[in-house]
């Protein structure tokens, strides 16, 4: 009778952990690729423009007039970019970076963290660290797309932080395949209370986002040599079913597409008609709404998967 009620109490346990974090507060179930398209569509808001976890995704805050009022009214802050670090960290261990539009959205999603380590740069203390917490998701994936692996790059202790940017350049779609040279820094990081589910849990009998079998192989887009405790944490959280093959590439498409509109508009503003520059600048907030749209979809997937979590083991 005691084995019996042993087990269940681990199972509890386990369950538990899989909700709550280490200080009592809801974990949030994020889903990696989601967080680092959002980081790369950064590269094309203007400057001003932050980010903010809420529920299961992070959000984009635009640059409008009541914009605090907005972050304040769901508690966002500065401190949200902590949080970035355990979706990161799953994003550069799970996909393959020898993918066309894994790289390409990896490229992006440094230089939009570089545009709003600028944003910041204007608005906080030198010492804040949140510049520490941005240097360090830049660090991750750029050293990621310089081929250094993954637990090399964990286990350094001394990084650089991003130099302090005196003047705004214009980025182009063609500096955007050009990778620059920053390596960034923390020497130390907080487990964030909204984060990636833990690794390993137990898994149930049936994987939460789709009833189809576990065995099914990944989409092409993940490493083909992830260990058998990344793939049960994959497939546990139904993260082989979340995007297909042709949801990565209309993303990839959009996104190539949205640097060319964006880099017509900054390098030939003077050279547009008033007419011409409206239709472009119509097209672009388009195409930015098509991402969001498909993004929007794998959001609520996240949402159905924490309500069932929770609802399973409350």
């Amino acid at each position: 009778m005691s084995t019996v009620l042993n087990t269940l109490q681990s199972a509890f346990n386990a369950a538990k952990s899989l909700v709550l974090t280490k200080s009592g507060n809801p974990r949030v179930l994020v889903d990696p690729l989601s967080c680092i398209i959002k980081e790369a569509l950064l590269i094309v808001k203007p400057h001003g423009t932050k980010i903010s976890f809420v529920r299961n995704h992070l959000e984009i805050d635009d640059v409008v007039w009541n914009q605090g009022k907005i972050r304040g009214d769901k508690n966002a802050s500065g401190k949200d970019i902590s949080k970035l670090r355990q979706p990161t960290v799953k994003a550069i261990t799970w996909y393959d970076i020898e993918r066309q539009e894994i790289k390409y959205i990896f490229e992006m999603a440094t230089k939009g963290l570089r545009k709003l380590y600028e944003t910041y740069e204007k608005q906080e203390d030198k010492d804040s660290p949140i510049f520490e917490a941005l240097s360090m998701q830049v660090m991750l994936l750029e050293e990621t797309l310089h081929g250094v692996n993954v637990p090399d790059i964990l286990l350094r202790s001394q990084f650089k932080r991003i130099p302090q940017t005196t003047t705004t350049a214009t980025t182009t779609s063609n500096q955007l395949l050009s990778l620059g040279s920053c390596s960034a820094s923390s020497n130390s990081s907080s487990e964030a209370d909204v984060t990636v589910l833990p690794s390993s849990p137990p898994p149930p009998p049936q994987p939460l986002l789709s009833s189809s079998a576990t065995s099914l192989p990944l989409p092409n887009f993940f490493k083909k040599n992830l260990s058998k405790t990344e793939l049960d944490d994959i497939r546990h959280r139904g993260f082989d079913v979340l995007w297909s093959e042709d949801e990565l590439h209309a993303v990839f498409l959009l996104l190539r597409q949205l640097n060319r509109v964006s880099e017509t508009l900054d390098n030939n503003n003077t050279s547009l008609s008033v007419e011409e520059e409206g239709n472009m600048k119509q097209d672009k907030q388009s195409i930015i709404d098509s991402i969001l749209g498909i993004l929007s979809c794998k959001d609520r997937a996240m949402a159905r998967t924490v309500n069932k979590l929770t609802s399973e083991y409350s």
